[in-house]
């Protein structure tokens, strides 16, 4: 699931994922995501989320 929203659909992205799915948040377009609660992701059955930063993957020529 790619979250480009943030605070006001973080939970309902995470409902929709499949066990195993991985939630991507690249966004925060309605406010910043409270702190996740590591055991929900494990009862939701084993999720996994990221938050990855543009700059992150072109901090050099060869990554860009």
């Amino acid at each position: 699931m790619y979250d480009s929203i943030g605070k006001s659909t973080v939970e309902q992205s995470l409902t929709c994922l499949k066990a195993r799915g991985t939630l991507v948040l690249y966004g925060s377009a309605s406010g910043d995501v409270p702190p996740l609660d590591l055991m929900k992701l494990a009862s939701l059955g084993s999720l996994y989320v990221t938050r990855p930063i543009l700059r992150d993957y072109t901090l050099t020529r060869n990554e860009w």
